[in-house]
């Protein structure tokens, strides 16, 4: 839930919901209204706007439209690590087979995916230097799935240094 007050100085508020979906909160001294929305994933409710009065508890419903076919979205998190030092590996390119997009790890090896449609996915993660990794993951809708990685070194062969292959005549 993120709540934006919009007379006052206050910052905005990102806060959980109970199970329920109950959200209890303070409200601002200065504050007279706020804007609040829902979000799950990649999907935004549609904004509502609250005036406070003092003494008074309003009740507000916020409906999150999603595809029906698809359903809630989920997500991927996780990280890379080397499976001989256990160094974090970063800039390692982390997809789902069959995808076209694809996430690139950070400095300390960790990426994050959303969007990622409920149901079995093959991830994989690729770095020069390092065995192809791939890996069923099971995503379940509005749920974070963590994913940690070991890539396995794997020696790149090189020409010897002079050794450029006959050469070629221009056209």
């Amino acid at each position: 839930m993120v709540i934006e007050w919009g007379d006052s100085a206050a910052p905005p508020v990102r806060a959980s919901t109970r199970a329920d979906g109950l959200l209890l909160l303070c409200v601002p001294r200065d504050a007279e209204h706020a804007t609040l929305r829902s979000e799950v994933g990649d999907n935004t409710s549609a904004e509502a706007s609250v005036l406070f009065e003092p003494g008074a508890t309003p009740q507000i419903e916020l409906r999150i439209p999603f595809d029906v076919a698809t359903g809630i979205p989920g997500r991927l998190i996780g990280s890379v690590r080397d499976a001989l030092t256990d160094d974090p590996v970063h800039v390692v390119a982390v997809s789902l087979v069959g995808e076209t997009t694809w996430v690139d790890t950070d400095r300390q090896g960790r990426f994050f995916m959303s969007g990622v449609p409920a149901g079995k996915h093959v991830l994989e993660a690729q770095h020069l230097g390092y065995a192809p990794f791939r890996h069923v993951v099971a995503v379940e809708k509005g749920h974070t799935t963590e994913v940690d990685i070991a890539l396995v070194p794997a020696p790149l062969e090189m020409d010897p240094p002079g050794d450029h292959g006959a050469p070629v005549a221009p056209p």
